[in-house]
């Protein structure tokens, strides 16, 4: 990950190739959205909706419409009544799935460890050996020296 083209060229993060990357996955919606783009390969707004579940559908809608607009998802409309919308990944936007990917192994090795420390830890004061450690982190620290 080099910075080097872009040294004392940078007048705001936007500048650089990782301040654009940022920009088509920022906000609290995209990457969720995104995630089940991928899971569903095709989806309808309201079953989109659904399985966020805690989304507007005005900031669905607008999330949508700006995801359409940077070319990560492309949008297809049937004509018929009731209208019939949509939804699916575009090369772009499938082309963020090795970034989605490494976001996941991140999240497993360390939600993994997160937890596992923390029956660790429960563990500890349910046996109450917490005169010899205060914590799992100590008990590991101590069984690696």
């Amino acid at each position: 990950m080099s910075m080097a083209p872009y040294e004392n060229g940078i007048k705001s993060l936007q500048d650089t190739p990782f301040g654009y990357t940022l920009s088509m996955l920022g906000g609290k919606w995209r990457l969720v959205i995104l995630y089940w783009l991928v899971e569903y390969d095709c989806i309808r707004f309201n079953e989109l909706h659904r399985k966020i579940g805690t989304i507007t559908f005005k900031t669905l809608s607008t999330q949508l419409k700006e995801m359409e607009r940077d070319g990560l998802i492309i949008r297809r409309e049937y004509p018929q009544i009731p209208p019939k919308v949509e939804y699916r990944l575009s090369e772009k936007g499938r082309s963020l799935l090795p970034i989605m990917e490494a976001m996941c192994e991140w999240g497993m090795m360390y939600k993994v460890n997160s937890e596992t420390l923390q029956a660790m830890d429960d563990a500890v004061e349910g046996r109450n050996l917490t005169g010899s450690f205060n914590s799992a982190k100590e008990a590991l620290k101590y069984l690696d020296d």
